[in-house]
C-alpha cells in the first residue's frame, strides 16, 4: 500500500515537472524577471522595508540600468555616492556593502538610535532598549505630549522645543551620543545629525512621516549661529505635513539666543539655496513651494516682496497685526543686498522702531519687532487731521504719525516746512515731547495738548471780524487758521491794532505754518468796547451811576473817527449829557481808545 502511495506521488511530480518545461518556449520573448528592482523609487522602498525592520543584512537585485544609475557619480555631488545618500535617507548611518553582478549586498548594518526606539515603539519590542534608550524614549514621550492640534502646529511644537532643550555641539566631549537622540534629548547636546535623529522620533511618536535628509552645506546668508563651510556634510529632514514633503533643518534654526523659521519647511527652491544634495535621491514629492496655508503657522508665515513698496505695505499690515516676527521672501537678488538703505527707511516708515533680522538664502527674517503705540499710516495730509481728531477725542496725548515715502519726502522738506504747516492746521495746542524721523517717515508727540477745532479765516476782514467776537469774552489766548494763498505778514498791523481796539494792554504772538496764534492777552481793570454811538452814550451814563471816574473805551475805526472828529467834539458832548464836567480825554488812534480821567 505505501509503495502505491510513493508510485502515484512520482508519477504526480514527473507531470508536474513535464508541464514546466513545456511552458519554457525557447523561440518567445523572455519571461521579466520581477524580483529585479528597475527605478530609483522603488529601491527607495525596499531599503525602506529593510531599514523599518532593522534587518542587519539583505541583498537587492537590481536591473542593469539601475545598477548603472546607483554606481555613476552625481552631477551635483560628485563626492558622495547616491547609494549612500538613499540609505541614510531610511535610518542607516554605517554598513558594509558591494556588488556581485548587479545585486547589491549589504551586511552590518547600523541605524540611528531615534530610528531603533520607533522601530521598538511600534512593534512592542520596549523591553529590547538598553537603559540610555528607555529614557530617550521617555523624554521624548513627554516632549511629544506637550504638543496638540493639527500635524502642522505639532511639527511646529517638535521644532521649538527641540530648538530650545539642545545645545549645539561639533565635538564629541564627555557624551559619546551627541549624533544621535540619546545625546539630544538626554544630555542636550547635539551635532546635526541628533538634531535630525531627534525629530525623527518625536514626529514619529506623533504620528507625522519624517525622514533623514543628507547633503552638503552652502554659504547662503547671515545668522547667529556660523554655518559649516562651504561644501561640508550636513544632515536635517524632510517632513510630510498635508501630504506634501518639506525640509525642516533644527540645527541651524537652533540660534544662540533664539530659535528661528528660516530654515523651517522650505521648498525645494529656497532648500537649494542653503544646501547641494543630490537630486536623484529625493523621490517623495518634495514641495517646489511650500504651502505656506498648510505647511506655517500664521507667524511664520512668509510674504513675497518685489519692489520697496511691497516691503512698505507688509511692514504696515504687520504692525497693524502687532507682529514680532515676520519674514520677507524676495525672488531674484534680494532687495535688502540691493537696497540696502531704502529697505530698512521702508520698515521705519511702516512702523517698526526697533527689530532684530538675519539673512538665510532669499529669505530675511525679522524677530523682536518693536512698534510704536497709538499709530497711524497717513497717504495724505488729511489722514493725519483725521488721526489727529481721533486722539484728541480719545483723550490720547501720546501717538505717532507715519507718512508714504513720497509724502514723508515732501512733508520733510525745507527744514519740515511742510510738517510744520500740517501741525499747524490740526487740533494741537502744544505738541509735548515732539520728535520726528526723516527715514521713518514719522512724527511722535508725547503729552500733548488739543484745541477746539480752530477757524479758518478766508480774508482779512473775517480775521478782524473774528477778534472782535472773540476777544470780547477776554480769552487769555486765541488761535486761527489762514486760507492758502492768505499772507499773514501783510495784515499784521491792522491785525494787532484791531486786537488793542479790543482792550488788550499786552500780548505775543506766534505763526506755525498756517496757524497763527495770539498768547498771554493781558486787560485792564476797567474798559469797554464798543461798537455804536448809542453804545457809547449808554456806557458813559451806567459809569456815571456806578460813580467810575477813570473809564477806557475801546472801539472799530470807524466808530473812533467819528468820535475823534473835530476835536473829539461828539465825545465831549456825550460826555456832559452823562454828567461828566470836570475831566481830561486821552485818545490812542492805533488802539482805537479813549480814556476819561479825573
Amino acid at each position: 500500500m505505501a509503495a502505491g502511495c510513493l508510485l502515484i506521488l512520482l508519477l504526480l511530480l514527473l507531470s508536474l515537472c513535464g508541464c514546466g518545461r513545456g511552458g519554457d518556449d525557447a523561440s518567445g520573448p523572455p519571461a521579466p524577471d520581477s524580483s529585479r528592482i528597475a527605478t530609483l523609487a522603488g529601491f527607495d522602498e525596499v531599503l525602506a522595508e529593510h531599514a523599518a525592520n532593522l534587518d542587519g543584512s539583505f541583498r537587492i537585485r537590481c536591473t542593469p540600468e539601475l545598477h548603472a544609475l546607483l554606481v555613476s557619480p552625481s552631477a551635483a555631488r560628485p563626492d558622495t555616492a547616491l547609494l549612500d545618500e538613499i540609505r541614510s535617507m531610511n535610518g542607516s548611518f554605517g554598513c558594509t556593502e558591494g556588488w556581485d553582478g548587479d545585486t547589491l549586498v549589504v551586511h552590518d548594518i547600523s541605524y540611528y538610535a531615534g530610528w531603533r526606539i520607533l522601530h521598538a515603539v511600534r512593534n512592542g519590542h520596549e523591553s529590547r532598549l538598553d537603559a540610555r534608550e528607555r529614557e530617550t524614549l521617555r523624554a521624548a514621550k513627554l516632549l511629544v505630549a506637550g504638543t496638540s492640534g493639527s500635524p502642522a502646529e505639532r511639527e511646529r511644537r517638535i521644532h521649538d522645543a527641540l530648538c530650545e532643550r539642545i545645545e549645539y555641539h561639533t565635538d564629541g566631549g564627555t557624551q559619546g551620543d551627541k549624533d544621535c537622540a540619546v545625546g539630544a534629548l538626554l544630555d542636550g547636546i547635539a551635532d546635526c545629525d541628533g538634531y535630525a535623529d531627534a525629530m525623527v522620533l518625536c514626529c514619529g511618536l506623533a504620528g507625522i512621516p519624517c525622514r533623514y535628509m543628507h547633503g552638503a552645506a552652502r554659504d547662503a546668508g547671515t545668522t547667529a549661529r556660523p554655518r559649516p563651510p562651504e561644501g561640508e556634510g550636513h544632515m536635517w529632514n524632510l517632513v510630510e505635513i498635508a501630504g506634501r514633503w518639506v525640509s525642516v533643518d533644527a540645527t541651524w534654526d537652533d540660534q544662540e539666543d533664539r530659535f528661528s523659521y528660516l530654515s523651517y519647511n522650505l521648498g525645494t527652491e529656497d532648500a537649494a539655496q542653503l544646501y547641494r544634495w543630490d537630486p536623484r535621491a529625493v523621490f517623495l514629492g518634495w514641495a517646489a513651494e511650500a504651502d505656506s496655508a498648510t505647511q506655517l503657522m500664521p507667524d511664520q508665515q512668509r510674504t513675497p516682496v518685489r519692489s520697496l513698496e511691497e516691503v512698505y505695505r507688509a511692514a504696515r499690515r504687520a504692525t497693524a497685526g502687532k507682529v514680532r516676527r515676520f519674514t520677507f521672501v524676495c525672488p531674484g537678488t534680494p532687495l535688502w543686498q540691493t537696497a540696502e538703505t531704502e529697505f530698512h527707511r521702508m520698515l521705519g516708515c511702516g512702523g517698526w522702531k526697533n527689530y532684530r533680522h538675519s539673512q538665510s538664502g532669499r529669505m530675511l527674517e525679522v524677530t523682536d519687532i518693536h512698534t510704536a503705540e497709538n499709530i497711524r499710516f497717513c497717504d495724505k495730509e488729511e489722514d493725519a487731521l483725521g488721526a489727529i481728531r481721533e486722539f484728541a477725542a480719545a483723550g490720547i496725548r501720546s501717538f505717532s504719525l507715519h507718512f508714504r515715502p513720497g509724502l514723508a519726502d515732501a512733508l520733510f522738506a525745507d527744514d519740515r516746512a511742510g510738517l510744520k504747516r500740517l501741525l499747524s492746521r490740526s487740533l494741537l495746542e502744544e505738541p509735548g515731547s515732539y520728535g520726528y524721523s526723516p527715514d521713518g517717515g514719522s512724527v511722535s508727540l508725547e503729552n500733548a495738548t488739543f484745541t477746539r477745532p480752530l477757524p479758518v479765516c478766508h480774508s482779512e476782514r473775517e480775521i478782524l471780524s473774528l477778534l472782535r467776537r472773540e476777544l470780547a469774552g477776554k480769552p487769555a489766548s486765541l488761535a486761527f487758521l489762514l486760507a492758502d494763498g492768505l499772507r499773514f505778514s501783510a495784515m499784521q498791523e491792522r491785525v494787532f491794532d484791531c486786537v488793542r481796539s479790543m482792550g488788550v494792554d499786552s500780548f505775543s504772538w506766534s505763526s506755525v505754518g498756517d496757524r497763527i496764534r495770539l498768547l498771554e492777552l493781558e486787560y485792564p481793570g476797567e474798559f469797554r468796547v464798543v461798537e455804536t454811538l448809542e453804545d457809547v452814550a449808554a456806557y458813559l451814563r451806567s459809569a456815571r451811576r456806578s460813580g467810575k471816574t477813570a473809564l477806557r473805551i475801546h472801539c472799530p475805526p470807524d466808530l473812533y473817527a467819528a468820535l475823534e472828529a473835530d476835536n473829539a467834539r461828539v465825545f465831549w458832548e456825550m460826555l456832559e449829557d452823562a454828567g461828566y464836567a470836570d475831566c481830561s480825554v486821552y485818545s490812542n488812534a492805533r488802539a482805537g481808545m479813549l480814556s476819561v480821567e479825573p
